[in-house]
């Protein structure tokens, strides 16, 4: 247990805010209302991750003036928190573009990101939510909002083991991916999606 300890209190680590009701982002001045972010990348993004009485709610403010279908933010979720070193059966990436209808969504399996179905052309299209979670995009002055809900228990299958966590985000017109956690040396910042081991964990 203090083995445990003392690697969480080391590791990357965001927390949830609890919030009276979920946000509801229509311009950026409604992003002030959420009060300081959890965490920013050093691209710009600036990241909250809250919880009502319902859902998590992630909100992502994206700076980014020049629109791009590829623009994109990949978040990945270790559900079990067991870090393994490619992705399994308990990890999911949702693959979310500026352009909503060319996001995909990923689950583990057997060390490798599968499509819904396992097939390489299916695509997010008209729909904005699937089992557990659902998304709203929304261009706003000098960028993009992302808010993604999450059911609860997405964040609470590992029991007390703190669900890992990882956030990349690809900029199309400056062909730049920023990372939460930053990488290490050597690496790719968008790389991250497919090494769990190195995603950070979500404190509840």
């Amino acid at each position: 247990m203090l083995t445990l300890v003392m690697w969480l209190a080391g590791a990357d680590t965001l927390r949830i805010r609890s919030v009276s009701q979920e946000p509801a982002i229509q311009t950026s001045a409604d992003l002030a209302a959420l009060g300081a972010p959890s965490l920013a990348l050093t691209g710009g993004a600036s990241v909250w991750l809250l919880k009502d009485s319902t859902a998590i709610v992630l909100v992502l403010s994206l700076s980014d003036s020049s629109p791009a279908w590829n623009d994109r933010v990949v978040l990945t979720l270790d559900t079990n928190g067991d870090r393994a070193t490619s992705p399994q059966h308990d990890d999911f990436q949702w693959d979310f573009h500026r352009v909503a209808d060319s996001s995909v969504i990923y689950r583990g399996r057997d060390g490798r990101w599968q499509p819904p179905h396992d097939d390489p052309d299916w695509r997010l299209g008209h729909d904005r939510a699937g089992g557990g979670w659902s998304v709203q995009e929304k261009e706003v002055a000098g960028g993009w909002v992302l808010l993604v809900r999450f059911d609860p228990e997405f964040f609470s299958q590992g029991g007390r083991i703190a669900p890992g966590f990882g956030i990349a985000n690809f900029d199309e017109g400056l062909r730049r991916w920023d990372s939460w956690p930053a990488v290490s040396a050597g690496r790719q910042p968008g790389s991250l999606p497919d090494h769990p081991s190195m995603w950070g964990i979500v404190l509840r």
